[in-house]
């Protein structure tokens, strides 16, 4: 039990942070203020780690420890939110016990789902495939080289020693209490997101839909072999899926209701994604264009968007620190995608190469992995097609749109890898972690439209 006490402890540094920033006249449900903490109390505890390993020169569980209770400590200094608060909110549904049912039924749903999918993590008790040389391995080095922890920029390029540290360092958070137990903690870690991802997709459906279309897309999600696959693998695909749908959410909630202060969450979280992959750098850029292209094309006066755009950019900016630390001081140069392209020939930039690039791309989604899930979006894009770019689900749709325009030129631009292998490799994992916010674009569409709305 004493593993799960670090999880723990960010969800309720996530809680409060979200009762800090989310005004409390606005009516966010607890189910998706729940999710929410998840994902941003364990972003920030990677982040409180990277600080405390900067200062400290290595990782100590201690000094780690010591940075989340003087945050917390800060935290219930300036929050709104309390106990009072919290056992008020009890009190008043022991009155109406009705109103408990619903919940305790999810709960017993999500409980259920949380141990099965431990369960599940036996099976890739190391990780799958690469998963131990690319994340867990940089989590022993963090946890067991002491100063010396920076020999993983040293290793070799397949281990890719460029890409952020969000993962190890939750890993290693997961260890605080004991270090030998880095295996355990990446199988914890892996259910965390796992299990929020699918539980945010439901409460943010939820935030907008009936419940039976939230439950329906949850269920969708779950049931899919490719998803849970990639969740239990011990990749950080998974946090990549997380974020990019609570970006999604939260941006919507933003743009939609012209609250600053989801704006700004969404920046945080943006800066979160960033600190997860290379491609969560990319994808963070072109959210990033996509929201300042919107808000100043919908104000008539430029000058009206700059404090939607300051919530928006001031979140980013918090937690990108990590990021631009990490690229400046310690990662070395990407050869895939950076020095490679320019010092060797292009054997694959070229138009024959993007329709490979497109037909693998439909043979993947064609994977009974994928359980045909894609048919179904596709045939839900093609009954409302206009109303995905109808106001703010513009931002999201176009911001998708061009994250696929990324991609394909990365493919192109393959160097150091048979474009056919690469492609078998890692287009099923993209595919996988953009399944999420996609099937939250199609199910609000349909479920919530803007149209209706407007009339």
């Amino acid at each position: 039990m004493i593993s799960l006490v670090p999880y723990l402890v960010s969800l309720l540094t996530g809680w409060l942070i979200l009762s800090l920033i989310v005004k409390p006249s606005c009516s966010l449900p607890f189910s998706l203020r729940f999710f929410l903490s998840w994902g941003l109390g364990l972003g920030a505890s990677a982040n409180l780690s990277f600080y405390s390993l900067l200062f400290w020169g290595q990782f100590h569980g201690f000094v780690v420890l010591l940075a989340h209770v003087l945050f917390l400590l800060a935290l219930f200094a300036l929050s709104p939110w309390n106990c009072r608060t919290f056992f008020m909110n009890i009190k008043a549904l022991k009155k109406d016990w009705r109103k408990c049912i619903w919940p305790l039924l999810m709960t017993g749903f999500f409980l259920e789902m949380i141990v099965l999918l431990y369960i599940m993590t036996r099976l890739y008790p190391y990780g799958y495939w690469d998963a131990w040389a690319v994340w867990n391995m940089k989590t022993k080095f963090l946890l067991q080289a002491g100063p010396a922890w920076t020999n993983i920029f040293k290793l070799n390029s397949h281990t890719q020693p460029d890409y952020p540290l969000l993962l190890p360092l939750l890993n290693a958070w997961g260890c605080a209490f004991n270090a030998n137990t880095s295996a355990h903690a990446a199988r914890l870690t892996a259910v965390a997101f796992t299990f929020t991802t699918g539980g945010l997709l439901f409460a943010g459906l939820r935030r907008f839909c009936r419940v039976t279309t939230a439950l329906l897309a949850a269920g969708l999600l779950y049931l899919l072999p490719a998803f849970i696959i990639s969740g239990i693998s011990q990749y950080a695909d998974i946090l990549v899926a997380y974020y990019i749908l609570a970006i999604v959410i939260t941006m919507i909630l933003g743009l939609k209701d012209n609250d600053r202060s989801f704006l700004f969450l969404s920046g945080l979280l943006c800066g979160l994604l960033s600190f997860t992959k290379n491609e969560g750098i990319i994808l963070a850029i072109i959210f990033a264009v996509m929201v300042t292209v919107y808000l100043l094309k919908r104000e008539k006066n430029p000058a009206r968007a700059v404090p939607a755009l300051a919530s928006f950019f001031g979140g980013t900016m918090l937690t990108f620190v990590p990021v631009l630390i990490f690229k400046l001081k310690f990662a070395p140069l990407n050869p895939d995608i950076l020095t490679g392209p320019f010092q060797s020939q292009l054997h694959f930039f070229n138009l024959p190469s993007v329709f490979v690039v497109i037909r693998s791309c439909l043979l993947t989604m064609l994977d009974p992995h994928f359980a045909y899930i894609w048919g179904l979006l596709f045939l839900m894009f093609l009954s409302r097609p206009k109303d995905y770019f109808i106001k703010e689900m513009s931002v999201i749709s176009w911001s998708l749109i061009g994250y696929a325009g990324a991609v394909l030129l990365i493919y192109l631009l393959t160097v150091h890898f048979d474009l056919s292998w690469r492609l078998s490799r890692t287009l099923p994992r993209i595919l996988t972690y953009l399944l999420p916010s996609l099937l939250f674009c199609h199910f609000y569409v349909h479920g919530y439209s803007p149209r209706e709305k407007k009339q």
